[in-house]
């Protein structure tokens, strides 16, 4: 494959599921180098799709206890009359 990407110390082909992590940058006039994880230098490192994927697990899991904590606050009728959200359907009228 000829669009692969390979570490500038070892070789190994890095991508994002493998992580990597690069030095050089738009502002400055250095040479553009891309580390795998375990040769990145100290000033960063390499991130995997599962690192991204735990992230985002534990931010939802501490928004819904935020929100939750809200609406015990509050109770479920403000918070939901507040937020302009419904969970039930309106009652119907049948006049």
């Amino acid at each position: 494959m000829a669009d692969e990407v390979k570490c500038y110390q070892c070789g190994i082909t890095v991508s994002y599921e493998t992580g990597f992590s690069t030095t050089g940058g738009l502002g400055d006039s250095s040479e553009d180098r891309i580390w795998c994880p375990e040769h990145a230098p100290d000033a960063g490192k390499g991130y995997t799709l599962a690192d991204m994927d735990r992230w985002r697990e534990e931010s939802q899991a501490q928004r819904a206890a935020y929100e939750m904590s809200q609406m015990d606050l509050v109770g479920p009728d403000v918070y939901f009359a507040v937020k302009g959200e419904r969970k039930t359907p309106p009652p119907s009228s049948e006049s």
